[in-house]
């Protein structure tokens, strides 16, 4: 709160003297229930006081607070007609403080995914690079496959700026058609063929494939066309970084699912991040848990066939059970896995029920959800000495943008585990006092094309919405951003959780706080049905209602509720992934 003093004073009255008498001077004195309460004192010069609560602001925090008003004035009266909005706050220190925490950026060539693909398989033509259900492809036999698919998908339409639906049950072909899709220049979009009929047909009507690939039409590729690498004669359009690599649409738990566009040079981006950060050599294995709906499997996918590991596929059935997933794991050597925190705790209680140590198994990646380090997680990484636990993020409209590794004991991890710091991508936190609580700004290499079911889903708040379909959009002043064009770094997005920043000394991770955007909790199971059979998604939070006619309930003055019958409730999003 700010306030203004007013009251009618006049100087010369205190002044004057009467018998010998003179005010030397007063002080306002009273008590703020205010967080913060910054006090204006008129008079030859005008004064300010700072008056906080204890409870909420210490000493320390004030006086900054005060420094920072005193910096902000001083620059003002040194250039008056500069927009306040652009004036500088920090001190040089802060300045300091800031420059080497962002000091994330490295140096990478950003090629197209196909092309990294294909050197590998020119580098390991003969290593194992699927494997399901007894079932092996090397990687000069995945190849060839991919490209007897991908001229089918050329010769149906498909190409740069167009998608593909993979429409398809997990199987050795799901993934060579990826590659295939991916050859062609197109996006692929994961249609899983276990989502409800409404689902899937929202899905297509809102992004609008080329083609929609399903068994029937893998069927027709047979060994009989060409095996050979295809070339941009045969494309529609020659391949480029830019060009979008897969279309995924959030699970809806905030509102209506909404596709995200990546391009692919985000993706091998992330991707030399990632071989730089868990570093794997031919032969690893790479356990592909996750859903292909998930962004994270584009990571898990492409990490392991474009740099020579094996990628172990699990059956659905496999997935569904903790016990049997451990068992798994064990039986096919893994030594990679990526899967969302609950999975973890899960994985972690049933290897120590059944007495499992799995000690091939060495890296462990978290990431779609806010990580817990509970007493069977610790049990199970300590059991393997220097099995590590990493825990990544990125909002669903980027990719994963930050990562952290925790300790390799135990007993050192913190008890509220950080999510690290950006690597080329950053993940800025608007400048305060550390430590400090805020959103993330994720920009660079890791932001989308935008969302292909219209420019007005795709622009953040205070981007220009008129943007035609497809296109990158144009920024427009932001209530963070006041005043002129933005700035290259102010042109990313603000990720919906709050993160914490913590001092140099204390490392510069992010701890989580909260979520800032009202995401209502996910279910952990198959919605239940409501009436006339149609599916009933989580509850929404909404305000009380009085309905006319209803009665409150006896002794309280709670909200008034109909007199019988049940609310409907509007469907909710299904079959999709947690995502942070």
């Amino acid at each position: 709160m700010v306030v203004f003093e007013n009251y009618p004073l006049d100087p010369a009255v205190l002044r004057a003297e009467s018998r010998g008498v003179r005010l030397a001077g007063f002080e306002v004195g009273d008590a703020t229930h205010y967080p913060l309460s910054l006090l204006a004192i008129p008079g030859e010069r005008i004064r300010f006081r700072l008056d906080h609560r204890a409870d909420v602001l210490d000493h320390d925090g004030a006086r900054e607070l005060l420094g920072r008003l005193e910096r902000l004035l001083a620059a003002f009266a040194d250039d008056p007609e500069r927009a306040v909005g652009r004036l500088d706050v920090l001190s040089p220190a802060e300045h300091d403080a800031l420059a080497t925490w962002n000091a994330t950026e490295q140096t990478a060539e950003v090629r197209t995914l196909p092309g990294l693909f294909e050197e590998q398989v020119r580098r390991t033509p003969d290593a194992t690079a699927l494997t399901f259900e007894g079932r092996v492809l090397t990687y000069r036999a995945l190849n060839a496959r991919a490209n007897r698919i991908a001229r089918m998908l050329l010769a149906r339409g498909a190409g740069p700026e167009q998608i593909v639906a993979l429409k398809l049950p997990r199987s050795l072909d799901l993934y060579a058609a990826l590659i295939a899709v991916l050859k062609t220049g197109a996006a692929y979009l994961p249609v899983d063929p276990e989502y409800p009929a409404e689902r899937i047909a929202y899905m297509l009507e809102d992004a609008r494939p080329a083609f929609v690939l399903t068994e029937r039409e893998l069927a027709e590729v047979t060994d009989e066309q060409s095996g050979d690498d295809l070339t941009d004669a045969e494309r529609t359009a020659a391949l480029t970084p830019a060009h979008p690599a897969y279309v995924i649409y959030t699970s809806g738990s905030t509102g209506r699912p909404k596709a995200v566009s990546m391009p692919g040079g985000a993706l091998a981006n992330l991707l030399s991040w990632h071989e730089r950060k868990i570093p794997g050599r031919t032969g690893t294995v790479t356990a592909q848990y996750t859903s292909l709906s998930f962004d994270v499997a584009a990571q898990e996918i492409l990490s392991a066939l474009l740099h020579g590991r094996t990628l172990a596929v699990p059956t659905d059935e496999v997935r569904r059970s903790a016990d049997a997933l451990a068992a798994w794991l064990e039986a096919h050597r893994v030594d990679e896995l990526y899967a969302p925190n609950l999975v973890i705790e899960a994985l972690a209680e049933a290897a120590l029920e059944q007495g499992r140590t799995l000690p091939r198994l060495r890296h462990l990646v978290q990431a779609g959800e806010a990580l817990t380090l509970g007493e069977k997680v610790r049990a199970f990484l300590a059991a393997v000495p220097g099995r590590l636990l990493h825990n990544h993020y990125g909002p669903a409209e980027t990719h994963v943008v930050t990562g952290t590794v925790l300790p390799a004991d135990p007993d050192e991890w913190p008890a509220a585990p950080p999510i690290g710091r950006a690597g080329r991508q950053r993940a800025r936190l608007r400048a305060g006092r550390l430590p400090a609580t805020g959103r993330p700004r994720c920009d660079g290499r890791a932001l989308p094309r935008g969302r292909p079911g219209g420019p007005r889903l795709s622009a953040p708040p205070g981007a220009d919405r008129r943007a035609v379909r497809g296109r990158p959009l144009r920024p427009r002043r932001r209530p963070d951003v006041p005043h002129g064009r933005p700035r290259p770094l102010e042109r990313g997005r603000r990720a919906g959780v709050r993160r914490a920043r913590r001092p140099p000394g204390q490392g510069a991770r992010l701890p989580h706080r909260a979520r800032r955007d009202r995401e209502r909790a996910r279910p952990t199971a198959r919605h239940r049905q409501g009436r006339r059979g149609r599916p009933r998604g989580p509850p929404r939070r909404q305000a009380p209602r009085r309905l006319r006619g209803a009665r409150a309930p006896p002794g309280g003055t709670g909200p008034r509720r109909p007199p019988q019958g049940p609310r409907p409730h509007p469907a909710g999003p299904h079959g999709a992934e947690p995502r942070s």
